[in-house]
């Protein structure tokens, strides 16, 4: 996992503000660019009528997603791209998330575009680790408060928005302390982020542990911890603490790596506690 950042630190916080600033311009004039009306129309979305709606700005994020991908082929500004990726996602995913916190009914379509906004949120904490979490924060809410017309919806955007960059950094963070652990592991694929999995971690004798990393310590004590620091579901996936406090990263989405480096013989060894415990389940 690469940490290396772009930006100076004189530059960095100056150079991410204004690429989210120039997102939310960009997503103000997609609604009102005639192709997207255009595809709005074709999938049976009003341009006008529905922009209130979760389909809209399902349209909208899919359409910018398209846009960005032809922009990575052209070379463009990698930090200009994955910025307006990720905005022109969030008015859908915290329509997303407020049904979810509501209990409405879940579905399949649902569950995959959260999946793909935490993936897009975890590949830009991956990308620009040197990212102070308050300046995304306030440029993913701003963006909310723009484009959500539902003022319950603008309300809860910020508490949605920043509990998941907080589960974000302690995934990432995860992934930083298993560099040092001397394993293999690669991160889920979005398909196994859809059946609650981060890692997929090398266990004994080949074995493959799937794992589900929390950032909240009674998130596992509710599964029936063992020693407070991880449970195994009965199918097997091991729900694990990062082992990581808020305060350590320093309000980055990254721990320090000497930091990392030092939580690495506990999650080990509580991989192969955990791994123990599953084959005895």
């Amino acid at each position: 996992m690469s940490h290396e950042s772009p930006f100076t630190p004189e530059r960095r916080d100056d150079a991410i503000a204004q690429s989210f600033d120039n997102a939310q311009q960009c997503l103000y004039k997609l609604t009102a660019d005639p192709s997207f009306h255009a595809t709005l129309i074709d999938h049976g979305v009003d341009p006008y009528d529905d922009m209130g709606t979760p389909k809209y700005w399902h349209e909208a994020a899919a359409y910018a997603q398209a846009a960005v991908a032809r922009g990575r082929e052209r070379g463009g500004d990698p930090l200009r791209l994955s910025a307006f990726e990720l905005a022109a996602a969030t008015p859908a995913f915290v329509f997303d998330e407020s049904n979810t916190a509501d209990h409405a009914a879940s579905n399949h379509t649902t569950t995959k575009n959260s999946v793909r906004y935490n993936s897009l949120l975890r590949n830009f904490a991956e990308s620009f680790p040197d990212a102070h979490t308050s300046v995304v924060s306030a440029a993913l809410v701003g963006v909310a408060n723009r484009a959500l017309e539902d003022p319950a919806l603008r309300q809860a955007a910020p508490g949605i928005i920043n509990n998941h960059i907080r589960g974000i950094q302690h995934e990432v963070a995860f992934g930083q302390i298993l560099d040092h652990t001397g394993r293999n592991f690669r991160p889920a694929d979005e398909i196994e982020d859809g059946y609650g999995y981060d890692y997929i971690i090398e266990g004994e004798r080949n074995s493959e542990l799937q794992v589900d990393v929390k950032a909240s310590l009674h998130a596992i004590e509710k599964l029936g911890a063992i020693a407070s620091a991880y449970a195994v579901r009965s199918d097997g996936r091991i729900v694990m603490h990062s082992l990581t406090k808020d305060e350590e990263f320093k309000g980055r989405f990254t721990l320090p790596e000497e930091v990392a480096a030092s939580k690495a013989p506990v999650v080990d060894e509580l991989l192969s506690h955990a791994e123990a415990n599953r084959r005895i389940a």
